[in-house]
């Protein structure tokens, strides 16, 4: 009896043991899985922690000079300078994002009607989305760690209001426009439905394919409720380059959207 006894506690404290194991929280690596892609933001372009040092320049300036990398000062929030966990009520809930709406501000939009008539497209300024969200920073204006750029600003920031997204990385007055790039802020899955023998149907309104990216990982070129967004090419969860989320090799990245 004290034998079973004995052998009842000890499987008990073993599988409170294995179970305090499992509630531990796995901290984010630089190697594999989905922790991985979070950390990868680490000295990267959007680390703007103040000990970052993420990368030697940050684009150039209007002069072809190169432009430091801004970093933030304060509590080493990374996130924290383009989201907030306790959104405000005025704030953007879907990716609690913490910089102010850009609503009503024109950026200009694709505009060549032989290519995507008018009525699948609108300027990112006319409603909050991900484009929207991106030129936030890379429209060209001034002072992107500015609190008036934040509903809340971020948790110990202070100073660096006339911290600038360089010349060389914006998408608006620099040397990119949006009527001159791809189209964003447009119904891919309208337009494709369309045009079937130039696009791919999109799986669903939230991505245009999801698959192998020749190297083991999964892949999706997402969409928006239906739209293409800057990150439907681009993630700003990277830690170098531009962050396309596909190869550009030999066009590997157009041809999931594009037949030709």
């Amino acid at each position: 009896m004290k034998r079973m006894l004995f052998v009842f506690i000890a499987l008990l404290v073993v599988s409170v043991w294995s179970y305090g194991q499992n509630l531990k929280q796995v901290l984010p690596t630089m190697t594999g899985g989905t922790q991985a892609t979070r950390a990868a933001m680490l000295k990267g372009p959007h680390d703007f922690t103040p000990d970052s040092g993420a990368v030697n320049t940050f684009g150039d300036d209007s002069l072809g000079n190169p432009v430091p990398h801004p970093t933030g000062t304060g509590a080493k929030g990374l996130c924290n300078y383009c989201h907030s966990p306790h959104v405000p009520k005025e704030g953007i809930s879907p990716p609690l994002w913490a910089r102010v709406s850009q609503v009503g501000k024109t950026f200009g939009y694709y505009q060549d009607v032989n290519t995507i008539p008018s009525g699948y497209i609108t300027d990112p300024g006319t409603s909050d989305n991900y484009s929207s969200f991106c030129l936030s920073c890379h429209d060209g204006s001034a002072g992107i760690f500015a609190a008036s750029a934040y509903v809340v600003a971020p948790f110990g920031l202070t100073g660096g209001g006339a911290t600038q997204v360089p010349y060389s990385a914006n998408v608006v007055n620099g040397e990119f426009d949006l009527q001159h790039v791809h189209p964003v802020n447009f119904s891919y899955t309208g337009f494709a439905t369309n045009n079937p023998q130039e696009f791919y149907a999109a799986e669903n309104d939230q991505r245009v394919w999801t698959g192998d990216n020749g190297s083991g990982a999964t892949t999706t070129v997402r969409l928006w409720a239906g739209t293409m967004q800057c990150p439907t090419c681009h993630n700003p969860h990277m830690n170098s380059g531009i962050g396309l989320v596909y190869s550009s090799s030999y066009g590997k990245l157009c041809v999931t959207c594009h037949k030709k």
